[in-house]
């Protein structure tokens, strides 16, 4: 493959990743909105009087399972953008490879780190891995206990 198709295809392969990683990103948010406006109404609901209440166990059960299901979902949204987030710096670090006139480039794009969620990275901000997804599910979580909480109130 002669340079300019290589630096075509890198320069098609970082942009379909990117547009990937971005989409998700806002479909990501806009899930962790709905959840959290869930929350919120279903408090505001009870506040106002409006809804007669199932037992508790129900509501626990309710909250706790959107709740682990929305973080279980953010996880997999969180492990997809990483990737796509790979694929995109092995593509451009390649184009930049073969602009700076190295002529031996090993083209491995797809090569992902095999370790996406390292636990180092929970405090590591900007470095990818489970930062943002820790901090989106510990904010689901307390607006889950605490909804369920105004919902069991009197």
């Amino acid at each position: 493959m002669d340079t300019p198709q290589a630096l075509d295809f890198c320069k098609f392969i970082s942009e379909t990743n990117r547009k990937a990683f971005h989409e998700r990103k806002q479909h990501e948010w806009r899930v962790v909105f709905s959840v959290l406006t869930f929350y919120v109404l279903a408090a505001a609901l009870k506040v106002k009087g409006g809804i007669k209440l199932p037992p508790a166990l129900w509501i626990w059960l309710a909250h706790g399972s959107v709740a682990f299901i929305t973080i279980v979902f953010l996880k997999f949204i969180h492990t997809a953008n990483n990737t796509n987030k790979c694929i995109a710096h092995n593509a451009e670090h390649t184009m930049q490879n073969l602009l700076n006139g190295q002529e031996s480039i090993k083209f491995d794009l797809f090569t992902v780190d095999q370790q996406l969620f390292p636990w180092n990275s929970l405090f590591a901000p900007g470095k990818g891995g489970l930062w943002s997804w820790f901090w989106k599910s510990l904010l689901i979580a307390i607006f889950a206990l605490v909804s369920g909480a105004v919902l069991q109130g009197n």
